[in-house]
């Protein structure tokens, strides 16, 4: 069989389902490359290798649609909760056989893995799309990822911060309203 084919077998990658996609989803340069830049990343990652190509390409490309809508959101003071409905299109579900549902996962993976990298050793791949020929993606979503970081410490500051407020209204509002305890002398 092997003879027959000329010893020509190849897999498909997920850059070639990338490519694809992109197609579909008219995405520009900084979506293809910033996708690109997830894809890979996940190849210093075996655990990404669970994800088929297919999978891995449309994950990365709903995290760049997802991040540049979002960014883009963010800068014209415009609420970003339509970013996770509005990013990944019917066309695209049609033609990817995966939804948002399915792709939540790996999304989830490709944030993780692009935040561990930005804090470690492994520079490579960063390195390479820093440069302005990919558009400095690399440094894009180094931001949006410290951005998401400040605002979650923000978010869990002023939650706990609520908390603390709240407890203390609670304790001092229990302590009105419980009734008093005749003391044990006058019990006997």
């Amino acid at each position: 069989m092997l003879f027959s084919l000329q010893y020509n077998i190849t897999e498909t990658s997920a850059y070639r389902f990338l490519e694809r996609y992109s197609k579909i989803a008219q995405a520009d340069s900084v979506l293809v490359y910033l996708a690109q830049y997830l894809l890979e990343l996940a190849l210093l990652d075996s655990k990404m290798a669970q994800y088929p190509p297919s999978l891995q390409a449309s994950a990365a490309l709903y995290v760049a649609m997802r991040v540049t809508l979002t960014d883009s959101l963010t800068r014209l003071g415009q609420d970003t909760s339509a970013a996770n409905v509005s990013c990944w299109t019917q066309t695209l579900q049609e033609h990817t056989s995966y939804t948002r549902s399915d792709l939540r996962s790996c999304a989830e993976d490709y944030f993780q893995l692009a935040k561990i990298i930005g804090d470690s050793e492994l520079k490579v791949v960063v390195k390479k799309f820093s440069q302005p020929k990919y558009l400095e993606v690399a440094q894009f979503m180094s931001g949006i990822l410290h951005k998401q970081s400040s605002q979650r410490k923000e978010q869990v500051r002023m939650s706990a911060s609520t908390l603390s407020k709240g407890q203390t209204f609670s304790q001092t509002s229990m302590e009105r309203a419980r009734p008093s305890r005749p003391n044990e002398s006058s019990l006997h």
